[in-house]
Parts: structure tokens; C-alpha cells; sequence
């Protein structure tokens, strides 16, 4: 309960700035943060594709785009080597 709690509120943080933000071109410079993905691969997912940084087949489509990515990515949930991929 806690992650998914945890990766709301890290979406509510985002949530302005994705309302407020121009919609993303292949010429675009945006710095996107993530924090704490936990291995959870659809949430992950789903973050990246709110940010329009992946389509909806998970390819990369941010353009120039870059994605940092703070806090915890391997160590609670049980997509690791997916959330990698």
C-alpha cells in the first residue's frame, strides 16, 4: 500500500507541470525527474507515458528528452531487469 501511495503522490507532484507543459516534439530539451520506481514495471510504465516520454507501445518518444531517474528502481517490486529494459 505504501508504493502505491508513494508513486501517486510522486505523480500528483508531476501532474502540474505535465497540464502546463507544450507538447513534446523531437526537438524537445525537457529534464524529466521520476522518483522510487520500485521495480514496478506498470507503474513505470504509466509515469513515462503521462511525461509522453514512451508511446503506447513503450518505445522511446521523447525526442531529445532526457529522463533522470532519483530514489529506489531495483529493490521492492518484481520487474527489475524489465523496468531496466
Amino acid at each position: 500500500m505504501f508504493r502505491k501511495t508513494f508513486l501517486l503522490g510522486s505523480l500528483l507532484c508531476l501532474l502540474p507541470a505535465l497540464l502546463n507543459a507544450a507538447p513534446t516534439t523531437a526537438v524537445s530539451n525537457r529534464v524529466v525527474a521520476v522518483g522510487d520506481l520500485h521495480s514496478d514495471y506498470p507503474q513505470t510504465v504509466a509515469v513515462l507515458r503521462m511525461a509522453n516520454l514512451v508511446d503506447a507501445d513503450g518505445n522511446w518518444s521523447g525526442g531529445r528528452d532526457t529522463l533522470v531517474q532519483t530514489g529506489d528502481i531495483v529493490d521492492r517490486g518484481p520487474d527489475t531487469i524489465k523496468c531496466y529494459q
